[in-house]
């Protein structure tokens, strides 16, 4: 179990590493004694959600985190691996959200039970990589077609395969774009949301 007052003073700390501790929740706030992580690492744990209050503090003034409307993010983390977790890409209230700071330029996913993801789900979005390798991933167009106009977006590892729809199941979101079956159905449902 992680506590808030598990990295008291750690100030000036990087890179933190709670790999493979069968954590399953990160507390609110939690790195408010560690403002200057630039890497962390959480893979390998059973997180299934993360807070939308994990790398906040809600406290005018405090340097090191940035303001946003009526939070503050973290200002320094610019890596996250949440490999092998449990996390569908919906935070505590439901929607699909993961929430990190606007200066976050690489997000591992991989092996998660991720299936829907929009480009609303990440606060951070500056950033350039993302791993969403081995989740089960709904490839109906709104939920990909943001990937493919995020041009500076490179999406590690290849085995980023749609479950759904039926008829593209098993192909990689790689070749999506040049499938004619997904071209089809995009065009499909655009003619009929119009």
């Amino acid at each position: 179990t992680l506590n808030l007052n598990d990295l008291d003073g750690l100030v000036n700390l990087k890179r933190l590493s709670y790999a493979h501790n069968s954590l399953s929740q990160i507390p609110n706030y939690w790195l408010y004694y560690a403002p200057r992580v630039t890497f962390l690492d959480l893979s390998f744990n059973k997180i299934s959600y993360i807070d939308s209050t994990a790398f906040q503090f809600p406290k005018a003034g405090l340097k090191n985190f940035y303001k946003s409307p009526d939070q503050l993010y973290h200002k320094f983390l610019k890596s996250i691996n949440l490999e092998g977790n449990l996390l569908n890409g919906r935070d505590t209230t439901g929607r699909n959200k993961l929430l990190f700071n606007e200066k976050m330029s690489y997000i591992n996913l991989k092996n998660n039970k991720i299936s829907k993801l929009s480009e609303d789900s990440f606060i951070a979005k500056n950033f350039e990589k993302v791993n969403l390798d081995e989740n089960p991933i709904d490839c109906g167009c709104q939920n990909v077609e943001w990937i493919f106009q995020r041009k500076q977006l490179r999406t590690e590892g290849s085995k980023i395969t749609c479950v759904n729809p039926p008829e593209i199941r098993g192909l990689s979101i790689i070749n999506l774009q040049s499938s004619p079956v997904y071209k089809s159905l995009c065009t499909e449902n655009r003619r009929k949301s119009t």
